[in-house]
């Protein structure tokens, strides 16, 4: 069962969101941040251009603000990796690269997304396949 333990940095946590489109035979790498006050997982229009996908439809959505609104909704091909070295239980690095595998899954499009170095937000509908620990400043996540 593979872990990944990675540093939480000003109060967020990042890694590597691997993606690819349904039924695609290739993943292609993002940064993702880590959202567990999100419900629904959300892609940039970047990733949606890079990938090659269509919509599936709309649905509706809440968002930090509050307000609902309608959003493009997308399936894609997610796993979880790290971009640096993950952290062993004393903190160092393990000079490993860690990756979770995910599933398909289906993500909504973050029209308005002001992150500009993140074109993933991994919200709890990815998240709730894994054991999450927060503890220490370290975020733990593993399957």
């Amino acid at each position: 069962m593979p872990t990944i333990i990675l540093p939480v940095t000003n109060n967020e946590v990042r890694l590597r969101a691997e993606l690819g489109a349904i039924g695609g035979s290739e993943l292609h790498s993002y940064q993702g941040i880590v959202d567990t006050g999100a419900q629904m997982t959300g892609i940039t229009p970047k990733v949606v251009e890079e990938l090659g996908l269509e919509s599936v439809g709309v649905e509706p959505v809440v968002g930090i603000e509050g307000r609902p609104s309608l959003a493009p909704i997308y399936r894609i091909v997610i796993g979880i990796g790290v971009f640096a070295p993950p952290l062993n239980a004393d903190g160092d690095p393990t000079g490993e690269d860690v990756y979770i595998s995910g599933s398909a899954l289906k993500v909504m499009l973050l029209e308005n997304w002001n992150d500009i170095t993140a074109d993933v937000l991994l919200g709890m509908d990815m998240l709730v396949d894994f054991h999450i620990t927060m503890v220490s400043g370290r975020f733990i996540l593993s399957n």
